[in-house]
């Protein structure tokens, strides 16, 4: 078992798991032909790879997209978390999927590699987007919030919405470890992490 403290594991250099192409039941055929969404013309291999497990990808993919095409804080405000947890997670494909996102979210690329760089994210930051990305890091190395954190969101979003920020953190950090873990292939056209990035 490796300790807290101890080298950090490479991520497999190719899929454990592949992607499902046979046959599957209607209910996860219809997630997989709605992931299209995200991935033009073909499903993405995230939901493609959980396919395997379909009661997983539909609640999964439900929760995902409450957070998506519902959620309480902005698209920008989702994006900078999303992004956050995939330096903190080392989670390749998540970045590359949220590369795409993010700017169609408001986030141009400077602000995307300041927010996969190694420390705080150089920039015109807000005080509170600042206190959004201390929230990810200390999410991701403690699994809490500093009250000092919490006091500069508290001043922003109300009590729905820092529920949701504390699940998206989360929900993206289990998602980052399915996707190291299953080694799931960046899909056609995504780009990988900057070159010379080191996390």
């Amino acid at each position: 078992m490796s300790a807290p403290n101890s080298p950090r594991i490479p991520r497999p250099s190719s899929p454990r798991i592949e992607p499902v192409t046979g046959d599957l039941s209607d209910g996860t055929a219809a997630i997989i032909e709605a992931s299209k969404v995200l991935g033009g013309d073909r499903p993405i291999n995230v939901f493609s790879t959980m396919a395997h497990h379909g009661r997983a990808l539909k609640h999964a993919f439900s929760l995902g997209g409450a957070f998506m095409f519902g959620g309480n804080v902005s698209n920008r405000t989702r994006e900078i978390v999303i992004l956050r947890v995939a330096r903190n997670t080392r989670c390749e494909y998540e970045y590359a999927q949220h590369l795409v996102i993010a700017q169609r979210c408001g986030l141009d690329r400077a602000e995307v590699g300041a927010l996969v760089a190694p420390d705080e994210p150089a920039g015109d930051w807000s005080a509170v987007e600042l206190a959004i990305v201390a929230l990810v890091d200390e999410l991701c190395a403690d699994d809490a919030v500093s009250d000092a954190t919490w006091s500069v969101l508290a001043t922003e979003y109300d009590d729905r919405a820092m529920v949701e920020l504390l699940l998206v953190a989360g929900y993206y950090r289990m998602l980052a470890g399915f996707l190291n873990g299953a080694g799931v292939a960046l899909d056609p056209g995504l780009e990988g992490w900057p070159e010379g990035l080191s996390i």
